[in-house]
């Protein structure tokens, strides 16, 4: 495996843990907002 597919696959997957990151904590605001 080269090292730029490498790094576009880690950074891919640092997106998407930012985003799940995101969506966990809009979920937590909201519930705490209803609670």
């Amino acid at each position: 495996m080269d090292d730029i597919t490498f790094t576009s696959v880690c950074s891919s997957l640092l997106e998407l843990l930012r985003h799940l990151s995101n969506l966990i904590k809009i979920q937590c605001i909201s519930c705490h907002q209803h609670a």
